[in-house]
């Protein structure tokens, strides 16, 4: 029981902020170069990358919650899910997102 607790806080703490920064470093870096076609893919793809991460990190926890029935990986699992939701791109994230790389690329 400690085991699988241990491992699913470990990874909540670990993955959110791995998939936070692999997101911002790579679409910080390849926006600035790339046309905005090419951006809005690039955008996409680690968008996918962000929440395939923190999906793996939701399941986890989940898994470990049923198996050792401990609010631990319950809650581990809430936390993933709120910074999922935080991070679920919508259309109005995109265009920001996309048009202040653009324009910071220009000057």
């Amino acid at each position: 029981v400690f085991t699988l607790d241990t491992a699913s806080i470990c990874s909540t703490l670990l993955l959110i902020p791995l998939a936070l920064k692999l997101f911002q470093l790579n679409t910080t870096r390849s926006l600035l170069r790339m046309n905005m076609d090419d951006s809005l893919v690039s955008y996409h793809r680690w968008s996918i990358v962000r929440l395939s991460i923190l999906l793996v990190c939701m399941l986890f926890d989940l898994v470990v919650y049923y198996l050792v029935v401990d609010s631990t990986g319950l809650l581990c699992s809430l936390i993933v899910l709120l910074t999922t939701l935080i991070c679920w791109p919508t259309e109005e994230k995109i265009k920001k997102h996309l048009e202040s790389h653009n324009n910071g690329g220009i000057r």
